[in-house]
């Protein structure tokens, strides 16, 4: 017997049989295996020995295995086996259980085996006897069975890669258990590519070792597998599935409906294929403009730059360059580009301005003072008025952007403008002076209303504004 076990063990070797059996009550709760001593008429006879194995640590639950295969007559005779559970601990109820031992249901086979019931150690005796009833002294086996039992192993299998509509298969047939247990099998859809709708359901069968599913978009799916021994459940190992596209990406067709300098150009992407009829995604981007264009580079040009058919104004004269990618919604186009030459149009419509209508006030004289000569003296002004103005209706006949100005053309030097530039301004009219005569004194200011186009030409319109003071 190991060093490990008890000294009471030792004892029992060296008192011998007889000896052995009033000591084990020693041992705890002990039964003796139902053996006789039988004293032997053959005083040749060698009694056997018995080899009850290595010491060892297991699982609570788990069944322990006895051999006491390594146990030998030195007469070569047969031996019978006797197995005993001498010590468990406190609520184990092995060592008062009839027969506590598996194999064949018998406590007498060379190798047998036990199911623990409780923590804590276990020591198992082992008697060998032979044909003529001699019998060895006792060997014993120590376990220490442990109270946290031994999760099961899942193993997803290796990594795959397939193509998108290729139905592929996974392999959990590696997961095991530590007690030999039969194992039940869960998977589960843990993410998906973007554009994919699979989900666990999609499994052939989430509950088998080896389920199968169709990859319904190109990129990585990522599937758990739980293993479960009706005792406890594995941690999760995961398997990582890449699926390649089977699409066959787009054609970019870039062209132009109508362009010209200082006018709108309106580009055609109508002209794009996909292979597979796919909805087509388009994008614009302006990537070259005359040194003195004010326009930005990149899609902001654009009054849609995701348009088949955006359009972008091109202010002045010279070369532009615009880029057309399209895509699938998988993948894209390799870019194709314009090369726009453009050049001032030939006909140009000047703009016209619309205002706000003209404006006329009136004001009653304010009282004028007379001194003792009857010279008129201290005649105060009119109090003045402001004019809100408005060229909001001007338009452009070809479409062109519009810049408008405003300016005073006649009137008192007083009168003023809150803008210059805009749709919009405000008119400060001042109150001419009041008279001591039934003269009526009368301011008259003229605003001029200018709108010009990207080509140069203009248009124009006038207010008038009338302010009598009498």
């Amino acid at each position: 017997m190991s060093s490990s076990k008890s000294t009471t063990t030792t004892a029992l070797r060296v008192l011998g049989v007889g000896a052995m059996l009033l000591a084990m009550p020693l041992m705890g709760r002990c039964v003796a295996p139902s053996v006789t001593q039988v004293t032997s008429l053959n005083l040749n006879n060698t009694a056997p020995v018995a080899r009850a194995g290595a010491d060892g640590e297991a699982p609570l639950g788990v069944p322990l295995a006895l051999d006491g295969t390594a146990s030998y007559d030195p007469d070569g005779d047969e031996i019978v086996y006797h197995w005993g559970v001498d010590d468990a601990p406190a609520d184990s109820v092995l060592a008062t259980t009839e027969n506590p031992f598996a194999v064949n249901g018998t406590r007498n086979s060379g190798v047998t085996a036990v199911t623990p019931d409780e923590v804590g150690i276990y020591i198992f005796s082992l008697v060998v006897e032979d044909p003529s009833g001699a019998l060895s002294e006792k060997d014993y086996i120590i376990y220490e069975v442990t109270s946290t039992l031994q999760l099961p192993v899942a193993d997803a299998g290796t990594n795959e890669t397939t193509l998108e509509g290729s139905e592929i298969c996974l392999d959990g047939s590696a997961s095991w258990d530590p007690g030999g247990r039969d194992l039940l099998f869960s998977w589960t859809v843990v993410a998906t590519p973007a554009s994919s709708a699979l989900t666990t359901s999609s499994l052939s069968d989430a509950g088998v070792v080896a389920p199968c599913f169709t990859p319904d978009a190109p990129g990585t799916f990522t599937l758990a597998l739980v293993v479960d021994n009706e005792l406890a459940v594995s941690e999760p190992d995961f398997v990582f599935v890449a699926a390649g596209s089977t699409n066959q990406g787009p054609t970019a067709d870039a062209g132009v409906l109508a362009a010209n300098s200082c006018d709108f150009v309106q580009l055609n992407g109508a002209d794009s294929v996909d292979p597979e009829a796919d909805p087509l995604n388009y994008s614009w981007d302006l990537l070259l403009v005359p040194q003195a264009s004010e326009l930005p580079l990149g899609q902001a040009a654009f009054d849609d730059a995701t348009a088949e058919t955006p359009v972008f104004y091109a202010d002045v004269e010279g070369s532009y360059t615009v880029q057309l990618v399209v895509d699938d919604g998988e993948a894209f186009s390799t870019p194709v580009f314009l090369e726009l030459e453009l050049e001032q149009k030939d006909t140009n419509t000047a703009p016209v301005v619309v205002t706000s209508s003209d404006a006329y006030f009136f004001e009653a004289s304010p009282t004028c003072s007379t001194d003792a000569y009857g010279n008129c003296t201290n005649c105060p002004n009119c109090s003045g008025q402001n004019l809100s103005m408005t060229a909001e209706g001007s338009s452009d006949p070809d479409g062109d952007p519009i810049d408008i100005s405003w300016s005073i053309q006649s009137g008192p030097s007083s009168a003023g403008l809150s803008l210059e530039e805009g749709l919009e301004s405000d008119l400060s009219v001042p109150g001419p002076a009041g008279t001591c005569t039934a003269t009526t004194n009368t301011y008259t200011i003229e605003v001029l209303v200018t709108a010009t186009d990207c080509s140069g030409d203009t248009g124009s319109n006038i207010i008038t504004v009338v302010y009598d003071c009498g």
